[in-house]
């Protein structure tokens, strides 16, 4: 371990770099120059050099002053550097296992990698100490994008998308082990139910029937636990909207990533994208007001990704405003979901819960429940038709019912309601597909 007067001084040189960083970049956008990462990397070096110096000039003015040896300047302006633009070892780290599927750290700890089916694998520390790790991140938020993140006791939880699509989430002051972070690695970005298919996460006519119900306008709610393949079925969701229909994403944080993808998602997809104030508690940006822009869009769907919580009142204002919407959220069962974005109506919309669960109900047409397997494969294992509340009884009608692990039939309920049977039809649904699951893939 370094000494404590150099981490400190890294520390310090660190954040400075930073903050010198962000408005240098203001500064350039201000005068109307776009700079690259190689112009700001040139700046940088300069001026750490020059902030070295200054050190040095300071430790021979005082009279306690410690001059640093020409091995230690190396080392700090290295480690200063390697913060500023490359996050320390954690990327290289996160990179190492590329088929892992979620990477977690705890400070100064090793890191641990969830691979496909379930097992992990013990990795590097990628920090010294639990200052560098929380550094590497204040560092890594001023590389996505270049703009002020808050990162405080009052907002302890810091979110960033990398560049791959992976979703890092940084929390410190309320662990005490210090500084915890995870990154979660977003697999099959282009994926269609052809392709859910061959991995076995679907039958022949279940993906016909949810295929059918994206072309026929149904308003979708899909859920499941952590980690269960929820975004994924949300993108195959979304690959069944015709070519050429507008497609409005809004994401209280971008994951879908529809955009970046038009061979397999279409061409007319707009992406939105809720913002938090920035440090000095300005530039708020809320899934309400992106869905009230949305509106003058004109969009065909509209998909509102993640619903954690306040997400629930963009949700149901989309749904109000006629549009077929899609949406994910975490739940133990297709009904348990219906009551959990109930929960959470009643919380943020100041309902009574009896008066969520009818509004809910009455708003969401299916509700898909995705399900983890001990082998590690993601299948769809419930579909329910939503058709209202009875009190706060969800009234729901089995469509497909849970099954027993790597079944060879899914057990069907008979008997859909007429109108919404001949929708389905009409938009393409084939009932005699067989509805079997591809035993093949192994995870």
């Amino acid at each position: 371990m370094r000494s404590p007067q150099l981490s400190v001084l890294q520390a310090s040189l660190t954040a400075e770099l930073f903050d010198r960083r962000l408005r240098f970049a203001k500064q350039a956008r201000i005068a109307g120059r776009e700079l690259s990462i190689e112009d700001e990397k040139v700046w940088a070096g300069a001026e750490i050099g020059r902030m070295l110096a200054d050190h040095q000039q300071d430790a021979t003015l005082h009279p306690d002053g410690v001059r640093l040896s020409d091995e230690q300047m190396m080392a700090i302006r290295s480690k200063v550097m390697d913060q500023t633009f490359n996050a320390g070892r954690l990327l290289r780290e996160f990179q190492s296992q590329p088929k892992a599927l979620n990477m977690t750290v705890t400070g100064a700890g090793p890191t641990f990698h969830e691979m496909p089916g379930g097992h992990v694998i013990i990795g590097d520390p990628v920090a010294d100490e639990d200052d560098d790790l929380y550094l590497d991140m204040q560092a890594l938020a001023g590389v996505m994008g270049v703009r002020e993140v808050r990162w405080d006791p009052n907002q302890p939880e810091l979110e960033l998308m990398l560049e791959d699509g992976s979703r890092l989430t940084a929390q410190r002051w309320i662990t005490p082990e210090g500084t915890f972070v995870t990154i979660r690695r977003h697999t099959l970005p282009r994926i269609t139910f052809s392709e859910l298919l061959t991995l076995g996460s679907v039958t022949p006519r279940m993906a016909s029937f949810l295929d059918a119900s994206v072309k026929a306008g149904m308003r979708i709610l899909v859920s499941g636990n952590m980690n269960a393949g929820k975004t994924v079925l949300l993108r195959a969701l979304a690959a069944s909207i015709p070519d050429l229909k507008h497609i409005v994403t809004v994401e209280s944080q971008m994951e879908l990533l529809l955009h970046r993808h038009p061979e397999t998602y279409g061409r007319r997809i707009t992406p939105m994208e809720a913002r938090r104030s920035n440090s000095e508690g300005v530039g708020e940006i809320t899934m309400e007001s992106n869905i009230e822009r949305a509106q003058r869009m004109s969009p065909d769907y509209v998909i509102v990704g993640e619903v954690r919580g306040p997400e629930v009142n963009a949700l149901m204002k989309a749904i109000q405003q006629g549009y077929p919407v899609m949406a994910t959220l975490h739940a133990n069962s297709a009904v348990d979901a219906i009551h959990n974005m109930a929960q959470y109506y009643e919380q943020y919309a100041h309902a009574n819960y009896g008066s969520a669960v009818r509004r809910c109900a009455t708003h969401i047409d299916l509700s898909v429940y995705v399900r983890k397997l001990d082998n590690g494969l993601r299948v769809v294992d419930q579909i329910s038709r939503i058709s209202g509340a009875d009190g706060e009884q969800v009234l729901a009608e089995p469509v497909w019912l849970s099954h027993d692990d790597r079944p060879g039939v899914h057990n069907t309920a008979g008997g859909l309601d007429m109108d919404f049977y001949k929708k389905l039809l009409s938009a393409g649904y084939d009932e005699t597909l067989p509805d079997t699951f591809d035993q093949s893939f192994e995870p």
